[in-house]
Order: structure tokens, then sequence, then C-alpha cells
């Protein structure tokens, strides 16, 4: 079942209960997560986001996401969902890697070679500087 995501009380007791939970995890693929209890042998649930205009959604296939409550598990999945986000905008957003030594002197060895022509050295009373 589809949870509307929003900053409101049951978001915060969902937030607060995966911080109090030994929760894994797992980035599958960009909106979809695993997430591990770690406490419960084999307590594996699948969290996915989705968007629609300026809503936002996340599913859980845990019990209580299967009743429409925001769950833990998607708390969890959400805190590491927008780590995911920022992660990719930065890479979007980064510069480029410095050159390469093999680049730099490939740069050097094709610039012309520049040659200042200087002023006459100055004289003092006839004298050279």
């Amino acid at each position: 079942m589809r949870i509307e995501l929003a900053e409101n009380d049951s978001m915060a007791r969902a937030a607060k209960r995966a911080r109090a939970s030994r929760l894994l995890v797992q980035v599958l693929a960009f909106r979809n997560y695993r997430v591990t209890n770690l406490k419960k042998a084999g307590a594996v649930y699948a969290v996915t986001f989705s968007v629609e205009g300026t809503r936002r959604f996340g599913n859980c296939d845990c019990v209580a996401g299967e009743r429409g409550v925001l769950c833990k598990h998607i708390a969890a999945a959400a805190a590491r969902h927008i780590c995911a986000a920022q992660e990719m905008i930065a890479a979007q957003t980064a510069t480029p890697a410095p050159p390469t030594a093999q680049e730099m002197h490939a740069a050097m060895d094709a610039a012309p070679v520049f040659k200042p022509t200087l002023p006459p050295a100055p004289k003092f009373r006839g004298v050279e500087l």
C-alpha cells in the first residue's frame, strides 16, 4: 500500500523507531531499497519510493506498511534515499578531475613558445645596471 510521506508526527515517530532499531538499508536501485532488521532473523523488507507531482509516496511490504502505516523501514530507507539523491546531485555538478601529468606535459609541448622581449637594461650615469 502506498503511504504519502510528509514531515509530520507519524514520520517523526517512525524515524525514532528506526533509530532505536538495528536496520541495514541497502540500495538496490534509485528509489528501491532492501531493509533488513538485524534483530530479527530473516526479517527483510522491500521499500520503494515514488513521486506524483509534488507528492511523495513510500511503500513497504512489512505488516505495518501493508496496513498503510508509516513504518520504521520506510523512515530508514527515506534517510538513505535522501543521501543517495544528494550523492547523485553532487556527481552531476562535480568539477572535472584535474589533468594527469601526461596531459599536462602534452599541453605544454603543444603550446607555442613565449619569448619575451625585454627592454634594454637601464643605465645610470653611463653605467649599465
